[in-house]
C-alpha cells in the first residue's frame, strides 16, 4: 500500500516527473515519498509544485514553475489553451512524443485494468493535427464575446483554438469585432459539414456548472434548448457512401476525418472473415450502441445480411431497408429480450459512451456466443476494464489499434478485434 501524505493543501516543493499518468498527468514524488499527481507534467520535467488537493494515497498539484523543462516540451502551439482553456491540454507535448504518452497510457491500463497478461501489439493512426474539430459548444461571455469556457468555471477564452476550422476561426473573430452582448450568457452550438460549412445555434446554458470543453464524447441525445425548442438544425456528413443526417446537438465524431477512419479499420478487419459471398446472406450482426448507424455501411459492405443497431435515444432510420432494424432500448436490456435470443450474432460491435459496457453487458452479449467482437472505447481506463472483462468471458484481443483522434489533447479513441479464447486468428 502507498504512503499516507503528510503534505497539506497549499505546500510548495520541487518534483521530477517521472513518467505519465491517466488523463495525461504527470508522476512525480513529494518530499514525503508519497506519489504526486501533477497536470501538464511532462517525463523529464523538474517543477516547482503546489499541492492542490490531498487524496488518501496521492496528491494533485499545479506548476507553479517549470525549473529544468523536459526535452519533449514545447511552446504550446494552442493560444486559448495557452490562455487557460481546456481544449488543448497537450499543445506542449512534441507531437510524436505524445503518441508514445498515449500508447504507454494504453498498455499501462490494459496491464493495471484490464489484468491482461499478453497485450496485442498496439497499432497507432494519426489524423490531421490542425483545424480538426467539426463540432462545438462555444461560450459568450459578458461583453458578448465568443469562446470556449475555462474548464469547470463560466470564465470564457476569447482566444483563437489550434482545433477551430478556418470558418469557424473566422466567425469567433467576427464576435470579437463585432460583440453581441445582448448574448451575454448564452452558448453557441457550431458544427462543420462535409462541404466546410459553419451551422451555428444559439441555445441557453445548462443549468448545472459547465465542465471542460476538453474534447469528449457527447451525450447522444441532448437537452439543450433553443429559444425553449430542440435544435433543428441539421448537418450532412457521408461515410462509406451513405449520407448521416445529424442535429445540430446530436452526436456525432468530433475529428472530421474519424468516422471514416474507423470504418476503414473495421472494414480492413471484417474483410479477412467473410468471404463467402454464399454465406453472407445469412450473417447477422449487432450493432449496440449504434448512434446513427455510423458503422451499418461497412458492417453491410463486409456480407452481413442482418443488422440490428441498438441505441437508447430514437434515431432517424435513414437506410430505409429490410435487412436493418433500429432498436429503441438499452443494450443491457437488449441482450436478454426475447428477439435477441432469436438474433444469434456472429458479430457484435460494441461502441460504448465514456463510462464503458460494464459487466452485465458484456456478460450479456458473451451468453449468445459471437464469433467475432469489436469493441470501441474513448475513455482508456473503461476501456480497459472492459478488455478484461471479455477475457473473463473467454474473448482475446487479437488486434488493438489506437486513433489520435483528438490531437494535442490527452484523448484518443481505441479499437480492439477480439476472437474467442479457443478460436484466436494470429
Amino acid at each position: 500500500m502507498g504512503k499516507k501524505p503528510n503534505e497539506q493543501v497549499g505546500d510548495t516543493f520541487s518534483l521530477s516527473v517521472q513518467r505519465p499518468a491517466h488523463q495525461g498527468k504527470g508522476v512525480g514524488f513529494a518530499p514525503s515519498g508519497v506519489v504526486v499527481l501533477v497536470a501538464g507534467g511532462v517525463v523529464g520535467d523538474t517543477l516547482q509544485v503546489e499541492v492542490t488537493r490531498v487524496a488518501k494515497r496521492h496528491l494533485e498539484a499545479r506548476i507553479l514553475k517549470v525549473d529544468i523543462p523536459s526535452p519533449h516540451r514545447t511552446e504550446p502551439r494552442c493560444t486559448a489553451a495557452a490562455h487557460g482553456a481546456g481544449c488543448c491540454d497537450f499543445s506542449h507535448l512534441d507531437p510524436d512524443y505524445e503518441l508514445e504518452v498515449k500508447r504507454t497510457i494504453l498498455r499501462s491500463h490494459l496491464e493495471r485494468m484490464g489484468k491482461l497478461e499478453t497485450i496485442a501489439p498496439i497499432d497507432i493512426v494519426e489524423l490531421d493535427r490542425e483545424h480538426w474539430r467539426c463540432r462545438f459548444r462555444l461560450g459568450i461571455d459578458s461583453s458578448g464575446r465568443l469562446g470556449q469556457r475555462a474548464p469547470r468555471s463560466h470564465e470564457v477564452i476569447t482566444e483563437q483554438c489550434l482545433q477551430f476550422p478556418e470558418v469557424l476561426s473566422a466567425e469567433v473573430a467576427r464576435w470579437q469585432r463585432e460583440p453581441q452582448p445582448h448574448h451575454a450568457g448564452k452558448e453557441l452550438l457550431c458544427a462543420v459539414d462535409d462541404q466546410g460549412n459553419l451551422h451555428t445555434e444559439l441555445i441557453e446554458p445548462p443549468r448545472r456548472p459547465p465542465r471542460s470543453h476538453q474534447p469528449q464524447r457527447a451525450k447522444r441525445a441532448a437537452s439543450s434548448r433553443v429559444n425553449n425548442r430542440r435544435p433543428s438544425s441539421t448537418q450532412h456528413y457521408v461515410v462509406g457512401g451513405h449520407t448521416f443526417d445529424v442535429t445540430i446537438d446530436g452526436f456525432w465524431q468530433a475529428h472530421r476525418d474519424a468516422a471514416a477512419t474507423y470504418h476503414e479499420i473495421i472494414r480492413q478487419w471484417l474483410e479477412t472473415i467473410n468471404n463467402d459471398a454464399a454465406e453472407s446472406a445469412q450473417l447477422c450482426a449487432w450493432d449496440l450502441y449504434g448512434g446513427v448507424g455510423l458503422f451499418i455501411p461497412v458492417l453491410q459492405q463486409c456480407g452481413y445480411g442482418q443488422i440490428y443497431s441498438v441505441e437508447s435515444a430514437p434515431v432517424i432510420d435513414s437506410f430505409n431497408q429490410p435487412n436493418v432494424e433500429f432498436i429503441t432500448s438499452t443494450v443491457e436490456r437488449w441482450v436478454s429480450c426475447e428477439q435477441a435470443l432469436t438474433a444469434r450474432p456472429q458479430l457484435v460491435v460494441a461502441d460504448p459512451p465514456r463510462s464503458g459496457a460494464g459487466a452485465s453487458v458484456i456478460k450479456g452479449i458473451a451468453k449468445h456466443q459471437p464469433e467475432v467482437v469489436i469493441h470501441i472505447g474513448c475513455d482508456p481506463v473503461a476501456f480497459s476494464r472492459d478488455i478484461g472483462l471479455w477475457s473473463t468471458q473467454g474473448y482475446v484481443p487479437t488486434q488493438i489499434t489506437m486513433v489520435n483522434a483528438f490531437p494535442g489533447t490527452h484523448h484518443f479513441e481505441t479499437l480492439a478485434l477480439l476472437w474467442p479464447r479457443q478460436n484466436t486468428h494470429n
